[in-house]
């Protein structure tokens, strides 16, 4: 009975204590042409020399990057494009 209360116990800690295991969002991902998946992340930062906090959308070969926040789908006005080197990047929709 004591085992299976500390397996109970042990198995509650965990959910609490990672919350991203419960409460995951997963990233819009992205096979390029070379067949490297790649994840779509956002952050918001600081312009230099303004006040101004711009959102900015980038793409990483790891599923649970922490310096930025998944996002599922890509934005309305945005089209995924790829560089020379197989890089994905959002670009903006041509009119």
């Amino acid at each position: 009975m004591n085992n299976k209360k500390l397996v109970l116990f042990t198995l509650v800690l965990s959910l609490f204590f990672s919350p991203c295991l419960a409460f995951s969002q997963e990233a819009f991902s992205y096979q390029n042409s070379k067949g490297k998946a790649y994840y779509l992340f956002s952050k918001e930062v600081k312009l230099k020399n303004s006040d101004k906090i711009r959102k900015i959308f980038y793409f990483s070969k790891d599923p649970n990057n922490k310096k930025g926040q998944a996002v599922e789908e890509i934005p309305e006005s945005k089209i995924v494009s790829e560089t020379k080197n197989g890089l994905p990047v959002l670009k903006n929709k041509s009119k």
